[in-house]
């Protein structure tokens, strides 16, 4: 008991018992606490037989102040740290930067995936579903209804499934699965027109260190912006918290009647944070994607702004003033704080 008392006295003077990491926290701590819970049984023991020693009187209160400490360090541990107002509106901002730079995303790899299998007459003529640095699977089941006189409708479902993430360089991993299951109507009549419904289905889709979950309705058509629409798509965080959003954005293209170019998204969006507070956010200045940033193909927010309200405090996100790069800010009550896309 001497021994033992003098290891733990040791762990307690160097501070490693009061750590809020370490082994406390981990299967060592329950090691460590075994053993006094079988010395203070074996102290019972001898009081019950003979009169406490003042030793033993002594040595039983260090060991039971060393167990309240403990588990009060653990339990401070299993409480999250509360936010303030500010920081969660800086968290909120960062969550409405992933939803938007996501959104593109899968429009953009299920309009190349579309194009790649043939299905030409969709929300873009130019898309590529493998410039992400990810070679993912395809599959297409289409039907085709020509008993229209007027009009050809294409129906079915395309999927990108990037799997365990095997087929991505180390830079650009992409995990899990976009869904899309469309309708194509393509009128015939004077002049060839198309209009185009899909569901996207996000299932545990993972770009970096981001998880995607939900389902956005896409609408589309000759001349008209693209609406995406919505409703408690969940964003997942490697720290285990999780943000949601709904609402409607639309992308207008560059080049409308080809459906290609630079990209400019306007709307608004609602939902809760990771911290599981509700926002609203509004895009106050157009989001700007650009193509050819550092030679990639694909497309990146490099101009615009958005003003995000949540728990009584207003943060500004700003995607910059047209400059190649990935740096975004947020701006809480004067204090910027700079951040940049994966």
């Amino acid at each position: 008991m001497k021994m033992f008392s003098k290891v733990i006295v040791y762990k307690y003077k160097t501070g490693e018992a009061l750590s809020s990491d370490g082994w406390k926290s981990g299967p060592a701590f329950w090691i460590w606490l075994f053993p006094v819970f079988f010395h203070l049984n074996k102290m019972q023991k001898i009081q019950r037989a003979q009169r406490p020693h003042k030793d033993t009187q002594k040595y039983f209160l260090l060991v039971c102040s060393l167990i309240v400490i403990l588990l009060a360090g653990c339990q401070d541990d299993l409480v999250p740290k509360k936010l303030t107002s500010e920081e969660q509106a800086e968290l909120a901002a960062q969550d409405n930067a992933q939803t938007i730079l996501a959104t593109q995303e899968a429009l953009d790899v299920t309009a190349g995936a579309m194009e790649d299998k043939g299905v030409a007459e969709g929300r873009v003529k130019h898309g590529d579903h493998d410039n992400y640095g990810c070679a993912p699977a395809v599959n297409l089941n289409i039907s085709i209804d020509r008993n229209h006189n007027d009009s050809i409708v294409y129906k079915g479902t395309i999927s990108v499934n990037y799997g365990d993430g095997s087929t991505c360089d180390s830079k650009n991993r992409r995990t899990g699965k976009i869904t899309d299951d469309f309708t194509i109507v393509v009128s015939t009549k004077n002049k060839v027109r198309f209009s185009m419904t899909e569901t996207l289905t996000f299932e545990a889709f993972t770009r970096d260190s981001t998880t995607y979950n939900g389902v956005i309705i896409v609408g589309s058509a000759n001349g008209k912006k693209t609406t995406v629409e919505g409703n408690n798509v969940a964003i997942s965080y490697t720290d285990g918290t999780t943000s949601r959003w709904k609402g409607i954005l639309n992308f207008a293209y560059e080049d409308l009647s080809k459906r290609k170019g630079e990209i400019r998204v306007t709307g608004n969006i609602s939902g809760t944070s990771r911290q599981n507070v509700s926002y609203t956010a509004t895009i106050t200045e157009e989001v700007l994607f650009k193509t050819g940033c550092f030679g990639w193909i694909k497309k990146i927010p490099v101009d615009g702004a958005m003003s995000v309200s949540t728990n009584g405090s207003t943060s500004t996100l700003d995607f910059g003033s047209g400059t190649c790069d990935r740096i975004y800010t947020v701006n809480v009550n004067g204090e910027t704080t700079q951040h940049v896309f994966d």
